[in-house]
């Protein structure tokens, strides 16, 4: 059963907020629990309320970049921007954001990233992926057999423990040096990697046209 949705929607635009809550409660399991029109408000709105996912206009009346991390820590945030700027949404979720939403999709797109992010998943749109994978591969750094076979597992939708049982291993245990827990996806190699190992099995063309990945949230890929 999906997970019930409880967002908190801040943006300084009162159509577009008003807006977006209207084809927000139209959804089923949704209900919006609160709304933020002043930066200043976020933070101490957040705080007080139970939700389980903001969204978070980076353009309010200032920019919002800095409270991400702060915000994180207090619920799933998913960043909704007019920006086409992959290079923010990349900061974004280094940060801690557990999504990027251009505001310019379909509500049927921001449904699939509210899913994956409450159900514990990143969700972000191709050409943010394509930004994060150039980022990593101008490390240089390369996944050692065993951790691209764990690439390989990760990007099939297999959880830790069904990985960690794969390899005859503890869900805790270490792998070359890898932690099945917590480090695959922060390893430098891990985009490049998934790019070359998981993606030509989509039947994508190219980098522009690769699918949104699904990631877990819980592999600490940042």
């Amino acid at each position: 059963m999906a997970t019930p949705l409880r967002i908190i929607i801040a943006d300084d635009h009162a159509l577009f907020r008003q807006g977006l809550k209207s084809l927000l409660m139209l959804q089923p399991d949704t209900q919006v629990v609160a709304e933020i029109e002043s930066a200043n408000d976020v933070e101490p709105a957040v705080s007080r309320t139970d939700s389980n996912v903001l969204l978070l206009d980076l353009q309010m009346d200032r920019w919002m970049m800095d409270d991400i991390p702060q915000l994180s820590r207090l619920t799933n945030v998913i960043v909704l921007t007019a920006s086409e700027s992959a290079e923010n949404g990349v900061k974004a979720l280094r940060l801690g954001a557990k999504g990027v939403v251009q505001k310019r999709f379909a509500i049927e797109t921001l449904m699939m990233a509210l899913r994956s992010v409450a159900d514990g998943l990143v969700w972000m749109p191709p050409m943010v992926q394509t930004e994060f994978a150039r980022q990593e591969s101008s490390s240089g750094k390369e996944l050692t057999p065993r951790e691209s076979e764990i690439v390989r597992y990760v990007c099939s939708g297999m959880r830790n423990i069904e990985v960690a049982e794969r390899l005859e291993r503890g869900p805790r245990g270490g792998i070359d040096g890898l932690r099945i827990d917590g480090d695959v996806r922060r390893h430098p190699g891990y985009w490049p990697a998934a790019r070359s190992v998981c993606l030509p099995s989509t039947g994508c063309s190219g980098a522009g046209s690769f699918p949104r990945l699904r990631l877990r949230a819980d592999c600490g890929w940042r």
